[in-house]
């Protein structure tokens, strides 16, 4: 079970490393995107994203580097309803990405609601509002 300090710490991972998103994914003979909230955290540090996984739960993976002078990246991931509840608990910590949190919690509320094919242009602009969030660049 975490701690009240585990979800600090995981606040601060996810300001500085972290990314926090809605994926949109259309698929052939589907009328409307498919929307989904991820927590995603990089780093060439194993340790990092193996203690979030043990930690929060959800999914790792490694990218092997072709460059021998670079690092393998590993990735610690969490979407969904999953990314939702840890996004919840770490909200308060969160000082760079939280009004990214804020944006993808009212988006998975919209999906549990079920409503889906009413609230298309909503989804849409939330997803919209995360992507320039997370614009790299000068604004």
């Amino acid at each position: 079970m975490p701690t009240r300090e585990d979800f600090i710490y995981a606040a601060g991972v996810v300001d500085g490393e972290g990314q926090v998103t809605i994926d949109r994914s259309i698929r052939p003979r589907m009328t409307n995107p498919s929307y989904s909230v991820y927590v995603n955290v990089y780093n060439t540090n194993r340790t990092l994203t193996d203690y979030l996984f043990d930690t929060f739960g959800g999914s790792t993976s490694c990218t092997i580097s072709k460059n021998p002078k670079h690092k393998d990246e590993h990735k610690w991931t969490l979407y969904g309803n999953s990314a939702v509840l840890f996004l919840s608990k770490i909200k308060l910590f969160l000082r760079l990405k939280n009004k990214q949190a804020d944006i993808c919690i009212s988006l998975q509320q919209i999906i549990n609601n079920g409503n889906l094919k009413h609230d298309k242009h909503l989804r849409e602009e939330l997803y919209q509002q995360v992507n320039d969030l997370n614009k790299r660049g000068a604004i």
